[in-house]
């Protein structure tokens, strides 16, 4: 498990041996951790959504020896329990975003060092891209950036459908946010302006 200054550790020392600059989103548990909503992540989830910088990270990582294992998956033999997740443009796994995480308002700044910019992903695309997953600790995580981010059910909602849109998957995201809606009900939120428009919602 990888906590938040394990993390910044990390891309400090990174930044130290790097020659370009790099935008760095990150996403999923690793958002949470460091905002201090959960206290560590399995893995490391980053966005890089710029296509050139991404390319130009994949070299670097290679440099100082790091092993891509699966498709966004990258490890180093000397560290092989931390696990980065490495995504390209406006994709988290099988989701689209409806915006470059890099618009305004679209991420949140953690730190900037000399060669990195470090970002979260904004909290409704947090919720978004881990619901459409939609794993018992998803949920669970999901239920800690609502809470902590003040989301708007409707907004959400809205907003999720939009993302849906563009998928293949929109009947199962529908099924799959059913899961954080009743989590949110038991937890004393207000959906019942949500609930409507779901049930209206046709994928």
């Amino acid at each position: 498990m990888v906590n938040k200054s394990m993390l910044l550790s990390t891309l400090e020392s990174w930044n130290e041996l790097m020659d370009f600059s790099v935008s760095l989103i990150a996403c999923g548990g690793t958002a949470l951790t460091l905002l201090g909503w959960k206290e560590s992540t399995k893995d490391i989830d980053l966005i890089l959504p710029k296509e050139r910088e991404h390319e130009r990270f994949i070299r670097f990582l290679n440099k100082i020896g790091y092993e891509q294992s699966t498709m966004t998956k990258w490890i180093h033999p000397g560290q092989p329990q931390i696990i980065f997740d490495l995504f390209k443009g406006n994709r988290v796994y099988t989701t689209d975003l409806l915006n470059s995480p890099l618009e305004s308002g679209m991420n949140i700044e953690i730190h900037k060092f000399k060669r990195i910019y470090l970002g979260v992903l904004n909290p409704y695309d947090l919720v978004i891209t881990k619901m459409a997953r939609g794993s018992q600790v998803d949920v669970e995580d999901c239920m800690a950036v609502v809470i902590n981010a003040e989301i708007d059910p409707r907004r959400l909602l809205s907003r999720y459908k939009e993302t849906a849109s563009y998928s293949p998957f929109a009947p199962q995201m529908k099924t799959k946010l059913s899961y954080l809606m009743v989590r949110m009900k038991d937890a004393g939120f207000d959906i019942i302006e949500m609930e409507e428009d779901y049930e209206q919602w046709q994928p």
